[in-house]
Parts: structure tokens; sequence; C-alpha cells
């Protein structure tokens, strides 16, 4: 657990948004959490809750429109309660068991250093070493 790292991209196009892992969305005045888990699994999510990423569309710009107060569409307090009922409960046992279970636990160090070890697969050549320096991990 050690450190957390937040990239936060405005309105990412669907080409970048299909790239991300974990999607954290937060509403605006005040960041409340409406959603937290796997890209991938987003679009599922937000039609169980009857509002599904309209055809040809991109489904960040819809989940972004749906939670953004004051807007036409707001529902932001509908998605904040949501994600208290549904998500929460999950997302606070995974970092209990975090907490209990020191193996579950990377520095972000290890982190990249795990993740350069998955790239020598990749055939991009020789890699230098991930390291702390004074300017990062």
């Amino acid at each position: 657990l050690g450190k957390t790292i937040f990239v936060v991209i405005h309105q990412p196009r669907v080409e970048v948004a299909n790239l991300f892992d974990r999607l954290l969305m937060l509403t605006s005045f005040p960041g409340r959490l409406v959603y937290d888990g796997p890209m991938k699994d987003a679009p599922a999510y937000w039609a169980n809750l009857g509002y599904p990423v309209p055809q040809d569309s991109n489904a960040t710009d819809h989940y972004m429109d749906l939670i953004t107060p004051n807007d036409r569409n707001d529902k932001s307090c509908y998605f904040a309660a949501e994600y208290l009922r549904r998500q929460r409960p999950q997302i606070a046992k995974e970092v209990e068991e975090a907490i209990r279970n020191p193996e579950l636990r990377r520095t972000t160090l290890k982190y990249l250093q795990d993740e350069r070890r998955g790239q020598k697969d990749l055939g991009l050549g020789r890699l230098p070493a991930v390291a702390p320096s004074k300017f990062s991990v």
C-alpha cells in the first residue's frame, strides 16, 4: 500500500479510456465517489443502475454528464448513494484484507519493478532497471 498514484484525465478520448485498467470517478463540489472498479466493468455497472452508455457515444463523457452537479442530467446524488450501497462495502473488505495480509501490499517501487519484469517478454530489448531516485519512487 505504501504510496498511491493518481492520474487525472478529464474527458479522455475513447481510445485513451479503453487503456485504463481501473476507473475511479468522483463528483465535484463536493468530491464524492460514484464508481471505483475495473474500467471493463463500468458499462455494465452504469447500465444496472438504469443509465446504459448510449450507442456510438464516449462512455466517460456519458458518466461525466451524469455526475456533474448542476448539469441538466445531474444524477450525482443518486450515483454517490449507489456507490456507498453497492461498491464501498466490497472495497472496505479488500482494504482490510490487504492490511491483514502483508503479502498483498506492494510499494510503488515494487509494483513498477514487477511490471518491468513482465515487459521483458514484449520484445522491447534491454530495458533499464526501475530504481528509486530523488525525483521518483
